[in-house]
């Protein structure tokens, strides 16, 4: 497991494609091919299997800490990457960019028909409150549909997606079917590579529970919460990396009990404290007892209140109501 979890780390990265070159043709002839490799010997040992000196050492290590280092951002960045935020409609619900949102509720409310209206927003250019560009669509249910992606566009916004702009919406939504845990895991550590090729603007995996769920039973679970950490990381890095929202459905376990991540009673968020922890935004999705009607909670949000909206599911896909 220890093995597995290194491959999907910072420390897996393969220096060839981190600082391609000399360098790293040398670490590769020696089988040294990782950064966990590298990082795991002595220096003296590095320098005496790659005939360096010290300041090459030292000059390609630097490189290579350079690369895997966080980057900071000023305040005004971050304020200047919440104009590309996609916001809906007549509320105040809003997919920001760089974070983890979750949309989680039971079946039936609406999880994918929220996720395919985003990708119908997200491929808008920005002048039209989109992000320009395309969706990586991670489907582990088998719950999209492309007609209902292009009925959505089409009702949604009339003036803007005729037959050809209709055509180059269906090619930039990247859609990936993985039904188990570890195929998942693996699509989303290699991602980076899809995002630059094909100027991906948001990445949605509906559902992160499906997979998880179904392939670990309460045996397993301190290999699923690995597993999950691994994909939380890696989905954090790709937001905060490429400035790109990242969109996650969620389904809901019952119980009695109060958790951490949702205070919400009988019903709450499925997966744990550990992927609940990963979480930045949680929005739940629920039908209002009684009535005929949905709300959409703020259940999690460290710059929200927690406030409610009523939303309906229409040929123009997720409709907020006017408050």
């Amino acid at each position: 497991e220890e093995e597995n979890k290194g491959k999907y780390t910072m420390a897996g990265r393969r220096l060839k494609r981190l600082i391609p070159g000399h360098f790293a043709d040398l670490c590769e002839s020696k089988n040294i091919k990782t950064v966990q490799d590298l990082i795991e010997l002595p220096d003296l040992d590095i320098i005496d299997a790659l005939d360096i000196s010290v300041g090459d050492l030292a000059s390609a290590l630097r490189k290579i800490y350079s690369k895997l280092a966080p980057k900071p951002r000023t305040a005004f960045n971050m304020l200047d990457a919440e104009i590309s935020s996609l916001t809906f409609e007549s509320s105040k619900v809003r997919i920001e960019p760089g974070i983890i949102t979750e949309i989680v509720g039971a079946a039936g409310v609406g999880k994918s028909q929220w996720c395919t209206t985003l990708s119908a927003m997200a491929h808008l250019p920005t002048e039209y409150g989109g992000l320009g560009g395309g969706v990586v669509y991670v489907d582990t249910e088998s719950s999209f549909s492309p007609s209902r992606l292009v009925e959505i566009a089409r009702s949604r916004y009339p003036k803007f997606y005729d037959v050809k702009a209709l055509k180059k919406l269906t090619q930039n939504i990247q859609v990936f079917q993985c039904s188990h845990a570890r195929e998942l895991v693996d699509r989303i550590t290699q991602l980076d590579a899809t995002i630059i090729e094909k100027q991906i603007k948001m990445i949605i995996v509906d559902s992160m529970a499906s997979p998880f769920r179904s392939d670990f039973d309460s045996k397993h679970i301190p290999e699923r919460q690995m597993m999950l950490s691994i994909a939380a990381s890696k989905l954090k890095y790709l937001g905060e990396t490429y400035r790109i929202p990242i969109v996650v459905t969620n389904q809901v376990s019952g119980g009695t009990k109060k958790n951490l991540a949702d205070d919400e009673e009988h019903l709450t968020a499925a997966l744990g404290i550990t992927w609940a922890h990963a979480v930045n935004v949680r929005y739940r999705l629920q039908k209002k007892p009684g009535k005929n009607s949905m709300e959409c909670l703020v259940s999690k949000s460290p710059c929200s209140a927690r406030l409610s909206f009523q939303y309906s599911i229409a040929n123009e896909g997720l409709i907020f109501s006017e408050q």
